[in-house]
């Protein structure tokens, strides 16, 4: 009974050293707009094939916002040389399972590109010119 005592100041000791996070301060901005979320941005080969050369991946962001969105800008990466490859201000579907947007994209990967990384940046921007952005990446065969 006495280690429980003594244990029990020691844990309550640590678990006041845990900051939560704080939703409102991490997804909105003093003067009251919100950041739009991107819950995921995933790079799949079509049928399941590798992805070579010449291949097409289809890039899904999901994506949600309580502010309208202005554009949702895709941006390759290889080599450290970054290009903008796509802009839509309009979602391709609404994910209902999910409860969000999602924009779909069908990119083909450029010749010269065997063994490389390839880096596929999304960024969220709302009529009110806030941002975030999420990132995936997959290697070339």
């Amino acid at each position: 009974m006495k280690k429980i005592f003594f244990f029990l100041p020691l844990l309550i000791l640590f678990s006041s050293c845990y900051k939560e996070s704080n939703w409102i301060a991490d997804n909105v901005d003093t003067e009251g707009y919100f950041y739009p979320l991107i819950q995921d941005v995933l790079a799949e080969p079509a049928n399941g094939a590798d992805i070579t050369e010449g291949s097409e991946v289809l890039i899904s962001v999901y994506y949600w916002s309580r502010d309208e969105v202005a554009s949702v800008e895709l941006f390759e990466t290889i080599d450290g040389n970054e290009k903008m490859i796509h802009s839509a201000s309009a979602p391709t579907r609404f994910d209902a399972e999910r409860s969000v947007d999602v924009l779909e994209y069908t990119y083909t990967v450029p010749a010269g590109t065997a063994g490389k990384d390839i880096t596929i940046k999304a960024v969220v921007t709302t009529v009110n010119g806030l941002s975030r952005e999420k990132a995936t990446s997959f290697t070339v065969n």
